[in-house]
């Protein structure tokens, strides 16, 4: 399976948010560890400030 395919785990969790909750590429850089809850697991979006 492609999830089971990296041996880092931080690897595996890119795979699996980019995957799982249909990110793109650049969202997934821009993600920071604030914005992930492991426990209820969910990620949260922020809007971008585009002034």
């Amino acid at each position: 399976m492609l999830l089971k395919a990296p041996k880092l785990l931080k690897h595996r969790l890119i795979l699996a948010l980019l995957y799982g909750c249909g990110l793109r590429n650049f969202e997934c850089c821009k993600l920071k560890i604030s914005d992930i809850d492991l426990d209820r697991k969910m990620h949260h979006i922020r809007e971008e400030d585009r002034s």
